[in-house]
């Protein structure tokens, strides 16, 4: 795995995917979390869907790592009570794949 790539590609494919590729909709709300603006969230079609930023690679600073995968797993559960009685489905997406380095997220 590249982090940097991944990152780069979490920029060009998914950061305000919303607006950057079509229009903004108008059947659905994107919303983003606001202290993690790349993390999103909308439900379509009694699907969720929740977008997080995931760090992996050489952890250089510890604290912001466990913190941003804390703000992460909160905006998933929050998405998740918030959307229950409206979905049948929970689709949950993220631009790193299970490692030493973030299994913080992943427990």
């Amino acid at each position: 795995p590249n982090p940097s790539m991944a990152w780069t590609f979490w920029e060009k494919y998914f950061y305000n995917f919303d607006t950057l590729y079509w229009e903004k909709p108008t059947v659905y709300t994107v919303s983003h979390q606001n202290n993690q603006i790349s993390n999103f969230a909308f439900v379509r079609n009694q699907a969720l869907f929740v977008g997080v930023n995931v760090l992996s690679g050489t952890v250089h600073r510890p604290n912001q790592w466990a913190n941003r995968h804390a703000r992460s797993l909160e905006w998933i559960e929050k998405n998740v009570n918030n959307a229950v009685s409206d979905t049948n489905i929970i689709v949950i997406v993220g631009h790193a794949a299970p490692s030493d380095d973030n299994n913080d997220f992943f427990e």
